[in-house]
C-alpha cells in the first residue's frame, strides 16, 4: 500500500515540476544528471560558478550557480534530524517565486539539482512531509542570498 501511495506521490511531483529537474543523490552515487544534461559535476567545475552558505543548527547548506550552465546545486551536510515522516525541502526563488528543488534528509550528506533556471534570488530549507509540498507549509529554517 504505501509503495502505491509514494509511486503516485512521485509522480503528481514529476508533473508538477514542468520544466524544472530535480534529483536527491546521496554523496556515495554517482553525480546526478539532470534531464537537461546538466551533472552535478558541470555545476561545479565552471568557471563561472558562484557559492553562498547558510547553516542550520550545526548543520551546512551550500548553494553553487552557475550561469554558464543555467543550473543551481544545493548540497547539505549534518542538518539536525527530522522525524521519519518529514525532511527538509529545498527552495529555490527564481524570478519572485519560491520553487521546490527536492528533499534531503537531516543528518545524511546529500544534494539536489535545478536546472534550466535564471539567477536563483535565494535558497531556503523548509520541514516539510518526505512526500514533498507544492508550498512551503512549515517556517522556513535557512534563508540565505545567492550573490
Amino acid at each position: 500500500r504505501w509503495v502505491r501511495a509514494a509511486a503516485a506521490a512521485c509522480i503528481a511531483v514529476a508533473a508538477a515540476g514542468g520544466v524544472v529537474t530535480w534529483r536527491v543523490v546521496a554523496d556515495h552515487r554517482p553525480s546526478a544528471t539532470s534531464t537537461s544534461g546538466t551533472s552535478m559535476d558541470d555545476v561545479l567545475a565552471a568557471p563561472d560558478m558562484e557559492k553562498a552558505t547558510g547553516a542550520v543548527g550545526d548543520g551546512t547548506v551550500k548553494a553553487m550557480y552557475a550561469p554558464s550552465q543555467r543550473a543551481t546545486v544545493v548540497s547539505v551536510e549534518n542538518l539536525p534530524p527530522t522525524d521519519h515522516r518529514t525532511g527538509y525541502q529545498v527552495w529555490i526563488t527564481v524570478d519572485g517565486r519560491k520553487k521546490s528543488a527536492g528533499m534531503v534528509h537531516g543528518a545524511d550528506t546529500s544534494s539536489v539539482i535545478m536546472t534550466d533556471m535564471s539567477r536563483p534570488a535565494d535558497v531556503s530549507l523548509s520541514v516539510e512531509p518526505m512526500t514533498g509540498s507544492p508550498q512551503p507549509t512549515s517556517p522556513m529554517v535557512v534563508q540565505f542570498p545567492i550573490p
